[in-house]
């Protein structure tokens, strides 16, 4: 089948057919694209020559020339970070194949991204947040450590792996990895102006001002994208659905999170007393971290260790793996790993909430230890502990209403606030057709 595998248009393009065979080995095992991208469609197949071995096999369009070298771009880098921590392994890349009807490159197929953890889980404890941030920040470190920057670091650019690595986290998606120190190790002059790379929610400030990126840019994305794991959302989070807006529009809601993102990396500079606004949901070594962020250049070379020290003083590593094993993972039929579901009502109970049901227990007799007489005290003891479980029950069923009330509140002010800016939207764009007129 011959198909163009890009979206050209705001219609939908073909796709490539469960069960063709493209670069004469590739079977199209998956039913449509298991994941998208805005230039490249990721597909799952069959490696035919290599026992039928599960491959991930990611097409971009050759219609597009400007697109073309995107791919090239990436495979190339993939095969240059080969054996380096957290890197995918490079299988193969073909350009303009006949077959597909456009390039494509071949890699290990991972399992889901944290992104997709982070819609259905709402978000991750500090301790899990720690977990895979590690990993993100390391296998960050190798990257730059190549000389390159990442220009897209993000939670759907971070996967896990699959059977025995699925707690794994690997970094993927090097379409828009540059180079940013030369051979002897010193960092590229910066250039005077540049186009914006990235995605907007989770760039830095000087990606926001079309300034040239270096290393310390990747890990203010890496900040951004820690935050919004263990919070569940960002002071940004209006921009969400902004693609709908026109050109204009799009780029006064992008000057509005530039706004707030310098606002958030000022309210973290102050260390007279506690943290306000949004930073008082964000545990104090992410702030710290956000601090060291704030004293590099666009030259100046991390320090990776401590970095990580800040993010391994969130719990012991014991307990960041015990939670993020808790929260992130379950069995499937296959016996594989694979994400957990929203933790039902129990699993979601305040700690001291979880302690107060083993105090009502232990205020509890054992109906079975009791003797055939009942006594009055007895009975009475049997009240108080119905009386304790209802009043336990009754002050979770609270808690859990409040933290309910903390969570939707907050989203229902988001798409108010989004509904109004698209209505004011259609309004100036109804009185410049009024004005013309």
């Amino acid at each position: 089948a011959i198909l163009i595998l890009y979206r050209t248009s705001p219609g939908c393009m073909p796709e490539l057919a469960q069960g063709c065979i493209i670069g004469d080995c590739y079977e199209i095992d998956s039913d449509g694209p298991i994941a998208e991208g805005t230039y490249a469609h990721v597909y799952r197949a069959k490696d035919r020559k290599n026992n039928e071995r599960l491959v991930a096999v990611k097409v971009e369009a050759a219609a597009h020339s400007h697109t073309r070298s995107f791919l090239r771009a990436e495979a190339n880098v993939l095969r240059f970070l080969q054996r380096q921590p957290g890197v995918p392994r490079y299988k193969d890349f073909r350009e303009r194949d006949e077959a597909a009807g456009a390039s494509f490159l071949v890699m290990d197929l991972l399992g889901e991204d944290l992104g997709l953890a982070l819609s259905r889980l709402r978000r991750l404890s500090s301790h899990t947040a720690a977990f895979v941030g590690l990993q993100m920040l390391r296998s960050i470190q190798a990257v730059h450590e190549k000389g390159l920057v990442h220009r897209d670091v993000k939670p759907n650019n971070f996967t896990f792996g699959r059977g025995g690595n699925c707690m794994k986290v690997y970094i993927i998606d090097f379409g828009l990895g540059r180079r940013h120190l030369d051979r002897d190790g010193v960092a590229r002059q910066p250039r005077k102006r540049c186009e914006f790379r990235g995605t907007t929610r989770y760039a830095s400030v000087s990606a926001h001002r079309n300034q040239d990126q270096g290393r310390v840019d990747d890990l203010w994305s890496l900040v951004f994208a820690l935050l919004e794991l263990c919070t569940g959302q960002l002071p940004w989070n209006f921009y969400k659905s902004q693609a709908v807006l026109g050109p204009a529009a799009k780029a006064q809601a992008k000057q509005r999170v530039l706004e707030e993102k310098t606002k958030l990396i000022a309210a973290a500079r102050q260390r007279d007393g506690k943290p306000s606004g949004f930073l008082r949901t964000v545990p104090p070594p992410i702030i710290e971290l956000m601090r060291a962020l704030d004293r590099l250049g666009y030259a100046d070379t991390p320090d990776y260790d401590y970095l990580a020290s800040l993010l391994r003083g969130i719990g012991t590593e014991e307990v960041r793996a015990q939670a993020a094993k808790r929260e992130l993972l379950t069995s499937d039929a296959a016996g594989g790993c694979g994400l957990r579901q929203a933790p039902r009502l129990p699993a979601r109970l305040p700690i001291a909430a979880a302690g107060e049901v083993e105090n009502a227990k232990k205020r509890r007799l054992p109906t079975e230890e009791a003797t055939t007489a009942d006594t009055l005290d007895s009975k009475r003891a049997r009240k108080e502990s119905t009386v304790a479980s209802s009043s336990w029950a009754l002050r979770a069923s609270e808690r859990w209403c409040q933290l309910q009330m903390d969570r939707v509140i907050p989203d229902m002010l988001t798409q108010s606030e989004r509904l109004l800016r698209r209505a004011e939207a259609l309004l100036v764009a109804c009185r410049e057709e009024l004005g013309e007129a």
